[in-house]
């Protein structure tokens, strides 16, 4: 089976900055002011989605991965807010996977209902699970709050060798 050729589209608002692919994958086009392209690393989110970290003039935004690769290659003429994953599966975040649609398709889609009540089937949402939850939620912020600490402090220091170095060849 061949696979299909991957394709890189600039993500809108951060043209020259990040690209998506048809395949699912973020790449920086700049990393760490090197220069160098370099597939971005995700995180998943409670809800089993990719999530991703994109830095602009000091900010950071966080957005699904599914959602960029739609915006980028999936045409929305009806204006959809919604993106199903047609195989269920939240890592597949291939184009060809991904379809526009109304909120209420997405729920009643495939096995979904099936799956949901299946798995709550007999559970009640105690609060020790909805602590369980926040704890999650507050790790999982917490590392992103180091990452963009780590990212700030290494392009301080970029800004330093390039103010030494412009200073050096008098520029």
């Amino acid at each position: 089976m061949l696979l299909p050729k991957q394709i890189w589209k600039d993500i809108e608002g951060y043209e020259g900055l990040y690209q998506v692919s048809n395949t699912g994958k973020v790449r920086s086009l700049n990393y760490k002011g090197t220069g160098k392209k370099k597939i971005w690393k995700y995180a998943i989110t409670i809800n089993t989605y990719k999530q991703i970290a994109l830095y602009k003039n000091g900010e950071i935004k966080y957005y699904y991965i599914h959602r960029l690769v739609a915006l980028a290659f999936i045409p929305n003429p009806n204006n959809y807010p919604v993106i199903n994953h047609k195989d269920e599966n939240p890592d597949n975040n291939a184009v060809w996977n991904l379809e526009w649609c109304t909120q209420e398709y997405n729920i009643n889609y495939g096995n979904c209902r099936k799956k949901m009540s299946k798995a709550h089937k007999g559970k009640q949402f105690t609060e020790e699970r909805r602590k369980k939850l926040n704890e999650g939620m507050k790790r999982r912020n917490l590392i992103l709050h180091r990452d963009l600490e780590r990212q700030t402090r290494a392009k301080k220091q970029l800004d330093k060798v390039q103010q030494i170095y412009d200073s050096c060849h008098h520029k």
